[in-house]
């Protein structure tokens, strides 16, 4: 019984079907590699939403709280309390109040020394 040898063009299919087979597998890996960074980058941005929806929430269960009141007139309007100086250092905001004079605290208004917005 003799043994047919495969033909050349048998050798040249399977040769290129193995190479089909690994560029696949490469570029597979690639675009996986992809969708898991996709994957991080919308995890960290839930938490962040998660986050900012439970300061909602925090604020809508304490609309009514004087201590949550002040905050977001400080922090959303700009607002300071009687006899509070605000000091504007390169766009970081640090306040505070003087017991001496009420009076001088700054005045967007009405002083000229008060940084333009």
């Amino acid at each position: 019984m003799r043994r047919k040898r495969s033909s050349i063009l048998t050798k040249i299919i399977v040769f290129s079907l193995i190479i089909y087979a690994c560029v696949n597998l490469i570029s597979l890996r690639g675009r996986i590699e992809d969708a898991r960074g996709q994957l991080h980058e919308l995890r960290v941005a839930v938490a962040a939403k998660e986050l900012r929806n439970a300061e909602l929430e925090y604020e809508i269960e304490n609309h009514n709280n004087p201590d949550v009141i002040a905050n977001i007139a400080r922090t959303q309007l700009g607002l300071v309390m009687p006899g509070e100086i605000v000091f504007y250092d390169g766009g970081i905001v640090s306040s505070s109040v003087s017991d001496a004079n009420p009076a001088a605290a700054a005045d967007p208004h009405t002083d000229p020394d008060f940084p333009a917005e």
